[in-house]
C-alpha cells in the first residue's frame, strides 16, 4: 500500500506540475494576444446566411471554418477590396488544416448588389457581407473572419524571419518591380532577387510574389502563390521554437483584424497545439472545368457553375 501511495503521490505531483506549466504557458499566450484588433460582428446565423446542414456537419466532425481576407489597400490604413479570399478550415477529426482559395473574380450574387465579382462584397459591406456572400453562394457556415492588409502582411512575414519560396525564373523581375511599391509603403529598402530557385523571401518580397499575375496561368497562378505564402507562414509557425513564437505573438496579433474574442482564439490555439497539426492541405476554387472567363458589359468575370463549385468546396471541407 505504501508503495502504491508513494507512486500515486509522484504521479499526482507530475500531473500538477504539468498543469501549472501549461496553465502558465497558455496564460502567457492569453495576455499577449490581447493586442489583436477585435472587430464586432453580429454572428446571427440568419444575418450571415449560415447553412444549417453545414453547421451540423461542422459540429459532428469537429470542423471550424474561418474566412481569411487579404486586403489590397495600396496605402497604410486604407480600405480596399478583398484581393485574397480564403477559407481556413481546422479539421479536428483528421488533424489537418485545409485552405480553400476562392478566385476573387468569381461571378456571384451579392445581396443588394446583384451579380458581380466576389471580391466586391468586402468593399460594399465589409467582412459581414463578405462572409454572408460566401455562405449564401456555397452553402457554408462561416461565422468568423481574420483580415490582414498587404501593408501589414509584409511586417508579419518579417516578424517570422521571412518565408521560404521556390521562385520561378519568370517571377524574378515582377518580384523586384512590385517590391518597389511595398518599399514605398513601408519606407524600408527592399533587396532585389538576383536569381530563381528556393530562397527565403522578406515580407516585401513575399507580398510582391503574391501580387504577380502576368505570367503563364494568370490569376489562377496568382491565387496559387497566395496559398503558397499562407502555407509557408503556417508551416513556419508550426515548426518554430515555442519560446521564439511566443515572443513574436504580440507584434503579429496587432496586425490582424478578427471577429474572434481572445477566448475563442485561445480555444483554437489549444486545439492546434494539442492535436499536433503539421499538415496543410489546399485547393483552389472554382475548378477550371466549372468556370470560364467572360466579358459582361465591358468587365471581365469568372462565370462559374455555382452548384458544381458548391459541391466540390463542401466535399473538400467536410470530407
Amino acid at each position: 500500500m505504501k508503495k502504491k501511495s508513494k507512486a500515486f503521490k509522484i504521479i499526482s505531483t507530475i500531473i500538477l506540475v504539468s498543469l501549472l506549466f501549461l496553465g502558465g504557458v497558455f496564460g502567457y499566450i492569453y495576455s499577449r494576444i490581447k493586442n489583436v484588433k477585435k472587430v464586432d460582428l453580429v454572428k446571427d446565423p440568419v444575418q450571415l446566411s449560415v447553412n444549417e446542414e453545414a453547421d451540423r456537419k461542422s459540429k459532428l466532425k469537429g470542423i471550424t471554418n474561418i474566412a481569411f481576407f487579404g486586403i489590397d489597400t495600396r496605402e497604410e490604413g486604407g480600405t480596399g477590396r478583398s484581393d485574397s479570399i480564403m477559407i481556413v478550415t481546422l479539421d479536428g477529426k483528421n488533424n489537418k488544416i485545409k485552405v480553400s482559395s476562392i478566385m476573387r473574380d468569381t461571378y456571384v450574387d451579392i445581396e443588394g448588389h446583384g451579380k458581380t465579382k466576389l471580391n466586391h462584397a468586402y468593399a460594399y459591406g465589409g467582412p459581414a457581407l463578405a462572409i454572408k456572400t460566401l455562405n449564401k453562394n456555397f452553402d457554408l457556415n462561416i461565422k468568423d473572419f481574420a483580415t490582414v492588409d498587404f501593408f501589414e502582411l509584409a511586417s508579419i512575414i518579417d516578424d517570422l524571419g521571412g518565408v521560404e519560396i521556390n521562385v520561378e525564373s519568370d517571377e524574378v523581375k515582377f518580384i523586384n518591380s512590385y517590391s518597389k511599391e511595398v518599399e514605398r509603403i513601408n519606407k524600408k529598402p527592399v533587396e532585389k532577387i538576383q536569381s530563381p530557385g528556393k530562397q527565403t523571401l522578406s515580407g516585401a518580397q513575399a507580398v510582391a510574389y503574391c501580387r504577380i499575375r502576368y505570367t503563364s496561368g494568370g490569376d489562377y497562378r496568382r491565387t496559387e502563390r497566395q496559398r503558397t505564402v499562407l502555407n509557408a507562414i503556417i508551416n513556419k509557425s508550426l515548426k518554430m521554437n515555442k519560446k521564439d513564437l511566443l515572443g513574436i505573438i504580440p507584434e503579429m496579433a496587432s496586425k490582424v483584424q478578427t471577429s474572434m474574442s481572445t477566448g475563442e482564439i485561445m480555444k483554437l490555439a489549444t486545439e492546434v497545439i494539442t492535436s499536433n497539426i503539421t499538415y496543410v492541405e489546399q485547393k483552389r476554387f472554382p475548378f477550371e472545368e466549372h468556370s470560364e472567363g467572360k466579358m459582361i458589359n465591358g468587365i471581365w468575370y469568372l462565370v462559374t457553375d455555382i452548384p458544381a463549385t458548391k459541391r466540390v468546396i463542401r466535399d473538400f471541407i467536410f470530407q
